[in-house]
């Protein structure tokens, strides 16, 4: 039997970094894998660079950032050691930023990324906190078996670890760790090869 992995990134582009749909076995160890075995083979596509996700959008620093989406949008206070914000886009919708502790450039692929350098995604977005706590009730809803609530003050949240698999046959991977949450007027969404309790430090950081 077969669970559903349902992501919250919001793009099929961004597979990358956020595994959208994808069935998971439930009769398999998914909790001892090595992070370095996170290839998914008939399921990754090509290596993409990272300028195709940035697109037309990209910004040097937060400044430009808030001033492409029409509000303040504050950096992170907290990533984990190393870790620097080094690539950010930014509509009038949404800010993206990818922290890494390692160089990324707009050539580095998405797959050096997410596996080889755990890059950790932040999405900042528009949105009402109705409309977030709906999309977090339906997440839940959706995905008991792998997402759970994540109390974050007095906001309710959804999140998941990481989840490795080995159905045995040669299929081998991870989903990121993600989180969904609602702060400071955001919708902040959260992903990296990482405990889920690092990705909750790093999206409270941006509302303090």
């Amino acid at each position: 039997m077969n669970k559903k992995i349902l992501g919250i990134s919001g793009s099929l582009a961004a597979v990358m970094f956020a595994i959208l749909l994808v069935n998971i076995p439930t009769d398999v160890n998914q909790q001892n894998l090595p992070y370095e075995e996170t290839f998914v083979p008939g399921l990754v596509p090509p290596p993409i660079p990272m300028s195709v996700f940035l697109g037309d959008n990209q910004v040097q620093n937060m400044a430009e950032a808030s001033t492409a989406m029409r509000k303040n949008v504050e950096h992170p206070r907290y990533l984990p050691s190393n870790y620097k914000v080094q690539l950010i886009s930014a509509t009038q919708d949404e800010v993206r930023m990818y922290a890494s502790p390692s160089p990324l450039t707009p050539a580095t692929t998405d797959q050096d990324f997410v596996w080889k350098q755990k890059g950790i995604t932040i999405i900042v977005s528009q949105a009402d906190e109705t409309e977030v706590a709906e999309e977090v009730k339906q997440v839940l809803a959706l995905n008991p078996e792998a997402y759970s609530p994540v109390q974050i003050g007095n906001k309710m949240g959804a999140g998941h670890e990481i989840i490795r698999f080995d159905n045995g046959d040669g299929i081998v991977g991870s989903a990121q760790a993600e989180l969904l949450y609602y702060g400071d007027g955001e919708r902040i969404v959260v992903h990296g090869l990482h405990p889920l309790e690092r990705l909750i430090s790093v999206a409270v950081s941006l509302t303090e």
